[in-house]
């Protein structure tokens, strides 16, 4: 609506007192200029709410999908099924349920509205894209050469971590907690398609996915906030001894685990 509001503005400003500045460098101002009239006024007020809507609706959607996804769907690369390698984080609210007990299911929805804002900017930073918002928790996603540049996958839990500690005070004196996460992630290729009539999306199958899930269970059993696959590990460069080792479900070999 803001920039609905000042693209109006702006179009109109130029419109009524174009002339004053354009006679600085033209004696005779421009020829639209000489015309104004009610019904010319009327007809380009309308003509900037209809593009200023339209412009409006195509920030609105690049910040629903993602600046990664809206560009590949403008391209038209999710029409037809693609294999990608991708990096996931599945990042998790602690103690949500101790939370939601001890505030409210009213106080808990805007609690959670208020964390997922806190953290948006450290997402957007390390260009990560929101594949879901499930409840409590958020699925982040990558492409992995963009991922692992910089350690963006792993960098953006300790942004998140400080960008919470920066509104300490707003959540305790709010909401009595503090909102904390603990992550798992993965990598590996999957299968990625926009699937959808009425409500539109890009879905990504495959093991990955289940991996990932599973990993970021393992943050409670092992009391780490953080668990990096092994696939992962080597891809970043991480040299450190595992901390675990887990067996996936429909898989016979154990899955090496690092925390950083």
């Amino acid at each position: 609506m803001i920039n609905l509001l000042l693209l109006v503005f702006t179009f109109s400003f130029l419109l009524l007192f174009g002339e004053l500045f354009t006679s600085i460098m033209y004696d005779k101002g421009l020829i639209f200029q000489k015309e104004i009239s009610f019904r010319s006024i009327f007809i380009f007020l309308c003509y900037c709410i209809v593009i200023g809507t339209f412009i409006n609706s195509i920030f609105q959607l690049k910040d629903i999908l993602g600046p990664e996804l809206f560009s590949s769907i403008l391209k038209g690369n999710y029409h037809h099924p693609k294999e990608e390698d991708r990096i996931f984080m599945f990042l998790d609210l602690n103690n949500s349920t101790s939370i939601a007990e001890e505030i409210g299911h009213t106080q808990y929805s805007k609690f959670i509205q208020q964390t997922f804002k806190t953290i948006t900017d450290s997402i957007a930073n390390n260009d990560a894209s929101i594949y879901q918002y499930v409840g409590d928790e958020v699925v982040l996603t990558w492409n992995t050469e963009h991922g692992i540049q910089d350690n963006k996958c792993v960098q953006v839990f300790y942004d998140i971590k400080k960008a919470i500690e920066k509104r300490r005070d707003y959540f305790m004196n709010n909401f009595g907690n503090l909102p904390t996460f603990k992550a798992g992630i993965h990598t590996g290729i999957v299968s990625s398609i926009q699937i959808g009539i009425i409500k539109k999306e890009i879905a990504y199958h495959g093991d990955v996915l289940n991996a990932t899930a599973r990993i970021q269970s393992e943050c409670k059993n092992l009391g780490v906030p953080i668990l990096i696959s092994n696939s992962l590990s080597k891809k970043i460069g991480l040299k450190l001894p595992p901390l675990a080792e887990i067996k996936l479900r429909g898989r016979k070999s154990l899955m090496k685990l690092y925390t950083v």
